[in-house]
């Protein structure tokens, strides 16, 4: 049976705008002969950790009878093709392999190699070696892509495996520490508690940054390096109305905040001089100090 999932009711208009504008023709697979399938999606270069986004919102692909561990075949209309790829909620593959994933937050499946290089910026076309997903096909905005079903449930032991959830009550957790991830690093070249780790003191969306906040400030931070964030999205998280940690803010206003905006590429080049270029800065600055 055929639909048009632009057309599906019960949804709210935000969604129906989304999913019109993709203008992806679903497949349900209802009898043998039928391919699990949704058709011509518009596409969307993501930039910040790299990657090729299929405008489908998760839930509405979903609903067509994909399911977290299925092996899928993607395929762009300019013929470039992703073959035997798992479909998983979290990045549960190897550095620099290829999933489908519907990361929780993420407003459309995503097609990427996991921790490799996005060849948007460097502009190497003989990428494949580099693990580039974007330009390794070559795509552009204009083309599209189609999510065919490969296997159904052939990495679902994988998904069963590792499959992570959030909880962001913080009840369930035995102390503020824990639910904060707050901690000392300690070794024996590391003065103790001069070196803490934590979740981020700023960015609230799993209702933590309150919490950091707090316990940083008993700490005596003097320094933070940010790994994840830049100034626009510090700045973003400054201006939300649940943002509740003044003592960061102190320190951010202060220039006490080194934020660093990491790639998610660990091995690649980018990674390792920015990271020792945040390292030096923090060096410069008194402790205690949190990452």
């Amino acid at each position: 049976m055929k639909t048009k999932l632009g057309k599906t009711i019960l949804v709210s208009l935000a969604s129906l705008s989304l999913f019109t504008a993709a203008g992806c023709r679903g497949q349900e697979e209802k009898e043998p002969d039928q391919q699990l399938s949704v058709e011509d999606c518009a596409i969307e270069h993501e930039m910040e950790f790299g990657g090729i986004y299929i405008k489908i919102p998760i839930d509405d692909f979903n609903s067509l009878g994909f399911s977290y561990g299925d092996s899928v075949d993607v395929e762009f209309t300019n013929g470039f093709k992703l073959t035997d790829i798992p479909y998983y909620n979290g990045y549960y593959v190897d550095a620099g392999e290829t999933l489908l994933i519907a990361y929780p937050g993420y407003d459309y499946i995503k097609a990427a190699v996991n921790y490799g290089d996005d060849l948007w910026d460097t502009g190497n076309l003989q990428a494949v070696e580099q693990n580039s997903l974007w330009l390794m096909s070559k795509a552009d905005e204009h083309d599209k892509a189609s999510v065919r079903l490969h296997e159904k449930g052939k990495y679902l032991d994988i998904q069963q495996a590792r499959d992570i959830h959030y909880k962001d009550d913080r009840t369930l957790f035995p102390s503020d520490e824990a639910f904060a991830n707050f901690r000392a690093v300690g070794t024996k070249n590391i003065r103790k508690n001069t070196l803490y780790r934590s979740a981020s003191p700023c960015d609230n969306q799993h209702q933590r940054a309150p919490f950091v906040n707090d316990l940083i400030e008993e700490a005596g931070v003097q320094c933070i390096l940010d790994l994840a964030d830049n100034d626009t999205k510090i700045k973003k998280y400054i201006a939300t109305d649940d943002f509740d940690s003044p003592y960061f803010l102190s320190l951010y206003e202060n220039e006490k905040v080194i934020p660093l905006a990491l790639n998610m590429n660990y091995m690649s080049d980018d990674f390792r001089v920015t990271l020792a270029q945040g390292f030096v800065r923090m060096s410069e600055m008194e402790g205690p100090y949190l990452v």
